[in-house]
């Protein structure tokens, strides 16, 4: 297996290669094939500048985005032995934000040679690589707030991954919005690129009712996920927030949540689909819960409420599915990848340790000690790296097997074949 892990503490990434089994937590465990710090030479490698996104591109660059509005550029695959003369900085892009301004998503579309780079503060900066070439400036636009009379903030903007062009986000005090930034057939070039653009909105999402109190339920999206869909104009979504809830979105039925479910008591950090079919999630929260949850089945009784006006109720959840709790976990996950095909999804956080799990059982797979906080992974290959060698040897197995039992049918026919020469 291979992974790119962004390193907090130095600014950089480090490559980790390993096989199923390794644990480095043990004295006499598996030790991982290699372990490298990456892009050392990059000057922007710093705790300031840390790597917050990361995304390969079309197999032939890594694409970082990072504190202080920089997005890098690095070539994916070298063919020196020596890794200080691979990965090399192709490319750098400063946008124009507040040095305190944080990047809050990196999406990319490999189709029509765009990245986008949202920031906290609703700019959101239009990439295009134009074949490498990197000669186009980057387009900025504004995500418009839902409200402006008190200060909000984006922490939430994902890619329609179905339909290109469709967009969502969301933030604190900022509920979720659906654009429209082009149309799916659009294609760029280098002259029309700064005009290619016209922000369009969808859907505005309304509040949940409020609380048992008659409260206002604050609004604070983290998170959210596009469903599977055809269509250009319905959508499905799901949302994870900063007070611990999950909400479904149907854009066809109602502008609020056709669900919304209290799941953990902290901030949800990360949200994925844990499954081909999407029937389920995985989320971390700011502490030590990675978790995988149900988006079909309720537990009806999972919460009890005790309240003075409402008297004692229940409130119902998401049902949980397991937790990926082996091999420990002592602080809060910001790094999360999965491979739905390979079935594995690898966590990465506070403690410095990059753990993989098998989706399904939640076994624990592989644990490394990386010696840094990681803030996101990149899963690049989810098998080992001998397995296609494991084959090869098993086919050779598999063949001289066969011509073994061939030969022992070929000498058990023979005497009686002599046998019948004989009686003649």
């Amino acid at each position: 297996m291979r992974f790119f892990v962004s390193a907090d503490e130095i600014g950089n990434i480090k490559e980790v290669v390993c096989a199923r089994g390794t644990d480095t937590s043990k004295k006499d465990g598996q030790q991982p094939e290699q372990v490298q710090n990456l892009l050392q030479k990059d000057e922007l490698t710093a705790v300031k500048t840390r790597i917050v996104g990361l995304k390969t591109f079309e197999e032939k660059w890594i694409i970082a985005s990072r504190r202080g509005g920089y997005l890098n550029v690095y070539e994916l695959f070298g063919s020196s032995e020596i890794a200080e003369e691979n990965y090399k900085l192709l490319h750098t892009y400063k946008f124009d934000v507040e040095p305190k301004d944080v990047p809050v998503s990196l999406e990319i579309s490999e189709e029509k040679d765009l990245a986008f780079v949202a920031f906290e503060s609703g700019k959101l900066f239009i990439v295009y690589f134009n074949g490498g070439k990197f000669n186009v400036a980057p387009k900025m636009l504004e995500l418009p707030p839902r409200q402006t009379e008190k200060p909000s903030t984006v922490n939430a903007f994902v890619a329609n991954p179905y339909v290109a062009g469709i967009f969502a986000y969301g933030g604190k005090d900022n509920d979720l919005q659906i654009i429209r930034l082009f149309d799916a057939a659009a294609t760029f070039s280098e002259p029309e690129f700064a005009s290619s653009f016209k922000l369009k909105t969808l859907f505005k999402a309304d509040n949940v009712e409020p609380d048992h109190l008659d409260l206002e339920v604050p609004i604070w999206i983290t998170n959210i996920l596009f469903f599977q869909g055809d269509s250009k104009k319905k959508f499905r979504l799901v949302t994870a927030t900063n007070y611990g809830h999950i909400r479904k979105y149907d854009t066809a039925e109602d502008k609020e949540p056709t669900d919304s479910y209290k799941v953990c008591d902290r901030a949800i950090v990360s949200l994925v689909f844990g499954s081909q079919a999407q029937d389920n999630i995985i989320i971390t929260d700011t502490h030590t819960f990675v978790a995988k949850l149900s988006l079909t089945q309720v537990d009806k009784k999972a919460h009890k409420i005790i309240s003075a006006s409402a008297g004692t109720f229940w409130k119902p959840s998401l049902k949980l599915l397991g937790k990926y709790s082996e091999g420990g976990n002592t602080g809060a996950v910001y790094g999360v990848d999965t491979s739905l095909g390979a079935g594995l999804v690898a966590f990465g956080g506070l403690d410095r340790y990059l753990r993989v799990f098998d989706i399904e059982s939640r076994k624990l797979v592989l644990k490394v000690y990386l010696g840094t906080q990681i803030s996101a992974i990149k899963l690049l290959e989810g098998s080992d790296g001998n397995e296609e060698e494991e084959n090869e040897e098993e086919a050779e197995n598999d063949e001289f097997w066969n011509e073994l039992d061939e030969g022992k049918e070929a000498e058990s026919e023979a005497p009686v074949l002599k046998k019948r020469k004989r009686n003649i």
